[in-house]
């Protein structure tokens, strides 16, 4: 009995060691703006350039979702997306809306959001 519980204890924590510690969704129209380019590249660019072993072992995941497809209409429904959205959420279901902060700063101040996403990125791993 005591062996059985420890497998599952070992399973149950292998499951959740491998579920990402935190999900990046953008999501974006079809048609869009230079702000809205620039609001999911410059964030492509600096997960990469800071935390490409994270997106590379999955604890870290970053996903563009246009709101237009209607494969997406679940997620797009469970988040309550109507337009242009910069969600970080945590292995805790907790979301952190940096969408304003995305369009104020992606194109006249790239590095500024850089380091927005850099802190908000380290802040969120490291719970």
């Amino acid at each position: 009995i005591a062996l059985s519980f420890m497998s599952y204890t070992v399973i149950g924590q292998t499951q959740q060691d491998s579920l990402p510690v935190l999900k990046i969704y953008y999501f974006h129209a079809t048609n869009r703006c230079p702000s809205c380019l620039a609001c999911e590249e410059v964030c492509k660019e600096t997960l990469q350039k800071y935390f490409q072993k994270e997106l590379d072992n999955g604890t870290l995941v970053f996903q563009a979702v246009n709101i237009e497809e209607e494969k997406n209409k679940s997620l797009i429904e469970q988040y309550k997306i109507m337009f242009s959205t910069l969600l970080f959420i945590d292995q805790n279901g907790t979301v952190t809306d940096l969408s304003d902060k995305a369009f104020e700063y992606s194109i006249d101040y790239p590095q500024k959001y850089e380091d927005l996403i850099k802190y908000e990125v380290m802040k969120i791993m490291e719970k």
